[in-house]
């Protein structure tokens, strides 16, 4: 039997070569299969831009890391400005003056139609508030609430009831039953044993309704007021007795 030996080993190798092509197509098929399944069961990255409200801001941008995977995606967040903490005094507009006193930087508003407030010194040094109520009071009921309220006072120049509190609310509370007491609805020691101020100011922070209600009280008030104080019975204590940049709380001398 005649073997053709160079043909054999032709064959041999085409076949070889052969299945190694075939085995190379096969591995680059499976590569690609396993690389779709990837991409297909992979989980969308979202961003929850609620993540970044308490973001600190560090420059024009804030940059935000977010990690999904084994992957850090970085993405800009919009510009936050970086605002000083103004206890809601946007409210009030443009104050209508700024100047320095006895160290601490104060803002004035004179407002032309009160609600129920005539003025209002923001020192924002101290983060208090000096609220005007133009309401006459006599001098000796003044006295009598100066004794249990040292914060509370009246600016003859203007006019004026003047209060200094740490917030509009507690500042609302006193002066409506201040306003009672001129009224002859209540007395100071009424007030005093029943604990009004503190039920009050929990009832106002607690119900908006009643904030509502006592303002309406106290313009309706300022309305009906009938009493005008003498020339001699007139003191302004803004430069003294309520300095506006003395006080630093809210707190009653009776609490």
């Amino acid at each position: 039997m005649n073997f053709n030996f160079e043909n054999n080993y032709q064959n041999i190798f085409l076949i070889i070569l052969s299945l190694i092509i075939m085995f190379q197509f096969y591995q680059l098929a499976k590569t690609e299969d396993v690389d779709n399944e990837e991409t297909i069961s992979e989980e969308p990255v979202t961003y929850n831009e609620s993540e970044s409200i308490n973001d600190s801001i560090k420059s024009e941008h804030n940059i935000k890391t977010v990690k999904t995977k084994d992957k850090k995606v970085r993405f800009v967040e919009p510009l936050k400005e970086n605002s000083i903490n103004t206890n809601g005094i946007e409210k009030y507009g443009n104050p209508n003056n700024i100047f320095d006193e006895n160290g601490s930087r104060i803002l004035f508003w004179k407002f032309v139609q009160p609600n129920p407030w005539s003025t209002l010194y923001f020192n924002q040094t101290k983060n208090t508030f000096t609220y005007g109520l133009k309401h006459s009071i006599s001098k000796k009921l003044l006295n009598e609430w100066s004794k249990i309220i040292p914060n509370l006072g009246f600016n003859d120049s203007e006019k004026n009831i003047m209060i200094t509190t740490s917030d509009e609310v507690s500042a609302l509370a006193v002066i409506n039953l201040v306003l009672n007491t001129i009224n002859d609805e209540l007395t100071i020691k009424e007030i005093i044993d029943s604990n009004l101020i503190n039920i009050s100011v929990s009832k106002i922070k607690a119900h908006p309704l009643v904030k509502t209600k006592i303002l309406e009280q106290i313009n309706e008030k300022i309305l009906i007021n009938k009493e005008i104080i003498k020339p001699d019975d007139g003191m302004d204590l803004a430069t003294n007795k309520l300095d506006i940049g003395a006080y630093g709380g809210n707190e009653f001398s009776f609490l």
